[in-house]
């Protein structure tokens, strides 16, 4: 039994039927340099087809279409005397090739192709299924 006054005796460990503390096992342990991969400073990470849902289309449309109904609705309210709150300015009908222009492009995969004929055909598809401003990038670490 141990008192306050005692330090506690170091863990050991077996190795090879012998038993070693903490300490000698790393004096013990040759230390190895391993040599870095060497990795070129260019490499090509694959491709990646991006461009504008129509899905993200119709998304914009319907918040438009709301923004303006809350809008509207709140502007009459203000008229009939029902809201102190300030005229809200009412947002234009949806411009959907100005929007189209603007909106960020989103990937059409989560992951990036491997090989360039498969994107390209993920590209053919994208085109197919309705997006618009599709775009096949190169992911290349420079």
């Amino acid at each position: 039994m141990q008192t306050a006054t005692q330090t506690p005796e170091p863990l050991k460990f077996v190795v090879r039927d012998r038993a070693m503390t903490a300490a000698e096992i790393a004096a013990t342990t040759p230390k190895v340099a391993r040599p870095k991969s060497e990795q070129p400073e260019k490499f090509h990470r694959g491709w990646r087809v991006v461009g504008v849902s129509p899905e993200a289309i119709a998304a914009a449309r319907i918040e438009r279409e709301k923004a303006i109904a809350s809008a509207t609705g709140h502007n009459q309210r203000h008229a009939a005397g029902q809201t102190t709150l300030p005229v809200r300015a009412v947002p234009v009908d949806f411009d959907e090739a100005a929007w189209i222009e603007r909106a960020p492009l989103k990937p059409a995969r989560a992951k990036n192709f491997e090989i360039e004929s498969a994107a390209i055909q993920c590209r053919d598809m994208a085109l197919k299924a309705g997006w618009l401003r599709v775009e096949m990038r190169a992911i290349k670490k420079d």
